[in-house]
């Protein structure tokens, strides 16, 4: 009888194992952090990278070791080791940018995401300031304390952006 309830248990971890592999190789990517909203996305092959999209990013090897250092990082799939981060592009290259403790201007529209100055484990952010035309990508998680984004390690290359991303089923 266990012997007969374990084959059913194993089988079942192959077979959600086998789902999972199924559905990223078809190129959905699934988030349970609290930085951006948990669900599941699609990766949207051949689309130009626009502001307001939703992507993933390899961060740069220094901000990904300092994130993993802080907990904010895991080991992962991108050539620096460490996983993908999913963000929204806020601004892009050439967007004339303030960002200051109050929140982010982007071409004069606001956007109330202010800068926390300690992460929440009371340990101290450097909130990264910018008061000019960027040549980068800015990113911007949700505005929550969890969510460690440009606020806190500024813009990004295009190069450091793996995909274009579409919400398929997202939960709170």
């Amino acid at each position: 009888m266990l012997l007969k309830i374990l084959k059913t248990i194993f089988t079942l971890i192959f077979i959600c194992l086998l789902l999972i592999a199924i559905v990223y190789a078809n190129g959905y990517r699934i988030n349970l952090t609290n930085s951006m909203l948990k669900g599941i996305y699609q990766i949207q092959h051949d689309k130009d990278i626009q502001r307001d999209d939703l992507v993933s990013v390899c961060l740069p090897t220094k901000i990904a070791n300092y994130a993993h250092s802080r907990g904010y990082l895991a080991k992962g799939s991108c050539s620096n080791g460490y996983t993908p981060v999913i963000k929204q592009i806020l601004a892009i290259p050439n967007d004339k940018v303030i960002m200051n403790t109050n929140g982010i201007q982007v071409n004069g529209k606001y956007f109330n995401y202010k800068q926390e100055q300690v992460d929440h484990l009371d340990r101290p952010l450097n909130p990264k300031i910018i008061n000019n035309n960027i040549d980068g990508y800015l990113l911007i998680g949700t505005n929550s304390k969890d969510s460690w984004d440009s606020r806190y390690f500024g813009e990004v290359s295009k190069q450091d952006i793996m995909n274009v991303l579409k919400p398929i089923w997202i939960w709170r």
